[in-house]
């Protein structure tokens, strides 16, 4: 029996967390102090283009008490290369209106795998 780490799970967390991590930036913190960040708040795999290999999309809220006006959140999706599995391509960002806070992935149409955001 190995006791060797699962390779593939552990590059599916280094992404989720550059993909997190990139996009922190807390103007305060603590105490009364007003604060601004962006935060995950769902994270989910699926074969979205159908290539044989998992991509990553992480729902992000944007928290922001230095505004009266709610900032819109938006999903990150970064796709693995088929050509070098294990690495991933620069994720693109989808807008949501308000902050999302769950996502789901299933076949809403036939042969599709759709990405649901709450």
């Amino acid at each position: 029996m190995s006791t060797r780490p699962d390779r593939r799970s552990a590059v599916r967390w280094t992404i989720v967390g550059a993909l997190a991590a990139g996009a922190v930036s807390l103007a305060g913190c603590g105490g009364s102090n007003l604060y601004s960040y962006v935060a995950p708040a769902a994270v989910v795999t699926a074969d979205f283009t159908a290539s044989g290999h998992d991509g990553v999309a992480v729902a992000q809220a944007q928290i922001d008490q230095l505004n009266t006006q709610e900032k819109p959140g938006y999903v990150a999706v970064a796709l693995q290369n088929p050509a070098n599995p294990g690495t991933f391509q620069s994720s693109q960002h989808f807008g949501t209106q308000g902050n999302p806070s769950a996502m789901a992935v299933g076949a809403l149409t036939a042969g599709t795998v759709d990405l649901v955001v709450a």
